[in-house]
Protein backbone atom coordinates (compact mmCIF):
# COMPACT_ATOMS: atom_id res chain seq x y z
CA UNK A 1 0.00 0.00 0.00
CA UNK A 2 1.25 3.46 -0.83
CA UNK A 3 0.52 6.35 1.49
CA UNK A 4 -2.26 8.44 -0.02
CA UNK A 5 -0.08 11.54 -0.30
CA UNK A 6 2.39 9.77 -2.60
CA UNK A 7 0.00 8.67 -5.32
CA UNK A 8 -2.51 10.89 -7.08
CA UNK A 9 -4.69 7.82 -7.76
CA UNK A 10 -5.79 7.98 -4.12
CA UNK A 11 -7.49 10.70 -2.09
CA UNK A 12 -4.84 12.91 -0.47
CA UNK A 13 -3.84 11.92 3.05
CA UNK A 14 -4.48 14.74 5.51
CA UNK A 15 -7.20 16.32 3.40
CA UNK A 16 -10.75 16.82 4.63
CA UNK A 17 -13.43 14.54 3.32
CA UNK A 18 -15.48 16.23 0.60
CA UNK A 19 -18.98 17.46 1.40
CA UNK A 20 -21.65 15.12 0.05
CA UNK A 21 -25.19 13.86 0.49
CA UNK A 22 -26.17 10.63 -1.25
CA UNK A 23 -28.76 7.89 -0.90
CA UNK A 24 -27.79 4.31 -0.01
CA UNK A 25 -29.45 1.40 -1.80
CA UNK A 26 -31.62 0.81 1.31
CA UNK A 27 -33.04 4.34 0.88
CA UNK A 28 -31.24 5.99 3.80
CA UNK A 29 -29.56 9.34 3.29
CA UNK A 30 -25.80 9.40 3.88
CA UNK A 31 -24.11 12.73 4.52
CA UNK A 32 -20.50 13.75 4.98
CA UNK A 33 -21.59 15.32 8.30
CA UNK A 34 -21.75 11.77 9.73
CA UNK A 35 -18.00 11.39 9.15
CA UNK A 36 -16.93 14.42 11.18
CA UNK A 37 -16.34 12.42 14.37
CA UNK A 38 -14.62 9.13 14.94
CA UNK A 39 -13.10 6.66 12.50
CA UNK A 40 -14.79 6.05 9.15
CA UNK A 41 -14.22 3.54 6.37
CA UNK A 42 -15.19 4.11 2.73
CA UNK A 43 -14.48 1.48 0.08
CA UNK A 44 -14.72 2.14 -3.66
CA UNK A 45 -15.32 -0.84 -5.95
CA UNK A 46 -15.99 -1.31 -9.65
CA UNK A 47 -18.40 -4.12 -10.50
CA UNK A 48 -16.63 -6.88 -12.40
CA UNK A 49 -13.22 -5.97 -10.92
CA UNK A 50 -11.62 -9.15 -9.60
CA UNK A 51 -9.23 -7.26 -7.30
CA UNK A 52 -12.25 -5.52 -5.79
CA UNK A 53 -14.09 -8.77 -5.05
CA UNK A 54 -10.91 -10.12 -3.43
CA UNK A 55 -11.19 -7.33 -0.81
CA UNK A 56 -14.69 -8.31 0.33
CA UNK A 57 -13.55 -10.89 2.95
CA UNK A 58 -10.98 -8.49 4.45
CA UNK A 59 -13.54 -5.69 4.46
CA UNK A 60 -16.08 -7.95 6.19
CA UNK A 61 -13.41 -8.93 8.75
CA UNK A 62 -12.44 -5.30 9.41
CA UNK A 63 -16.07 -4.26 9.87
CA UNK A 64 -16.65 -7.11 12.34
CA UNK A 65 -13.41 -6.48 14.27
CA UNK A 66 -13.40 -2.68 14.60
CA UNK A 67 -15.72 0.07 15.72
CA UNK A 68 -16.26 2.85 13.22
CA UNK A 69 -18.09 6.13 13.85
CA UNK A 70 -20.68 5.94 11.08
CA UNK A 71 -21.39 2.58 9.47
CA UNK A 72 -18.81 1.90 6.72
CA UNK A 73 -19.68 2.70 3.12
CA UNK A 74 -19.10 0.61 0.00
CA UNK A 75 -19.36 2.68 -3.17
CA UNK A 76 -20.10 0.43 -6.15
CA UNK A 77 -19.44 1.82 -9.59
CA UNK A 78 -19.67 -0.11 -12.82
CA UNK A 79 -20.84 -0.10 -16.41
CA UNK A 80 -24.23 -1.81 -16.01
CA UNK A 81 -26.89 -2.26 -13.34
CA UNK A 82 -26.61 -6.04 -13.82
CA UNK A 83 -22.91 -6.09 -12.95
CA UNK A 84 -23.42 -3.74 -10.01
CA UNK A 85 -26.28 -5.87 -8.63
CA UNK A 86 -24.00 -8.80 -7.78
CA UNK A 87 -21.61 -6.56 -5.83
CA UNK A 88 -24.48 -4.77 -4.11
CA UNK A 89 -25.95 -8.13 -3.02
CA UNK A 90 -22.57 -9.30 -1.69
CA UNK A 91 -21.95 -6.12 0.32
CA UNK A 92 -25.45 -5.36 1.62
CA UNK A 93 -25.91 -6.33 5.22
CA UNK A 94 -22.52 -5.45 6.62
CA UNK A 95 -21.89 -2.03 5.03
CA UNK A 96 -24.07 0.71 3.61
CA UNK A 97 -23.95 0.51 -0.17
CA UNK A 98 -24.01 3.43 -2.60
CA UNK A 99 -24.36 2.73 -6.34
CA UNK A 100 -25.44 4.29 -9.61
CA UNK A 101 -25.32 8.06 -10.04
CA UNK A 102 -24.51 8.61 -6.36
CA UNK A 103 -21.50 6.28 -6.68
CA UNK A 104 -20.25 8.28 -9.65
CA UNK A 105 -20.70 11.49 -7.66
CA UNK A 106 -18.67 10.15 -4.72
CA UNK A 107 -15.95 8.75 -6.98
CA UNK A 108 -15.55 12.22 -8.48
CA UNK A 109 -15.68 14.05 -5.14
CA UNK A 110 -13.02 11.77 -3.64
CA UNK A 111 -10.88 11.82 -6.80
CA UNK A 112 -10.84 8.03 -7.08
CA UNK A 113 -9.13 6.94 -10.28
CA UNK A 114 -8.71 3.20 -9.76
CA UNK A 115 -10.30 0.23 -8.05
CA UNK A 116 -10.34 -0.90 -5.41
CA UNK A 117 -9.70 2.22 -3.37
CA UNK A 118 -10.10 1.94 0.38
CA UNK A 119 -10.14 5.07 2.52
CA UNK A 120 -9.86 5.37 6.28
CA UNK A 121 -10.72 8.76 7.77
CA UNK A 122 -10.82 10.02 11.31
CA UNK A 123 -12.72 13.11 12.43
CA UNK A 124 -13.38 14.02 8.80
CA UNK A 125 -9.71 13.81 7.71
CA UNK A 126 -8.26 11.14 5.41
CA UNK A 127 -5.63 9.16 7.33
CA UNK A 128 -4.90 6.27 4.92
CA UNK A 129 -5.87 5.11 1.43
CA UNK A 130 -4.84 2.18 -0.69
CA UNK A 131 -5.90 -0.89 -2.61
CA UNK A 132 -5.85 -3.37 0.28
CA UNK A 133 -7.85 -3.50 3.49
CA UNK A 134 -5.00 -5.38 5.12
CA UNK A 135 -2.59 -2.72 3.86
CA UNK A 136 -4.59 0.01 5.53
CA UNK A 137 -4.74 -1.94 8.79
CA UNK A 138 -0.97 -2.55 8.67
CA UNK A 139 -0.27 1.11 7.95
CA UNK A 140 -2.25 2.15 11.00
CA UNK A 141 -0.91 -0.45 13.42
CA UNK A 142 -2.26 0.23 16.87
CA UNK A 143 -3.64 3.62 15.95
CA UNK A 144 -6.51 4.89 18.12
CA UNK A 145 -8.37 5.49 14.85
CA UNK A 146 -9.22 1.80 14.67
CA UNK A 147 -10.34 0.02 17.80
Amino acid sequence: MRPAHQDSAFPKMGSRLPAFTVRAVDGTVVSSAEFETGPALIAFFSAGCGACAEQFPALREAVAAHTYGPAPLAVVDGPTPELRAAYVAELTGFVRVIEGDDAELLRGEFGVKGWPTLVLAHDGVIRAAGVSMRGIAAALGESPMVR
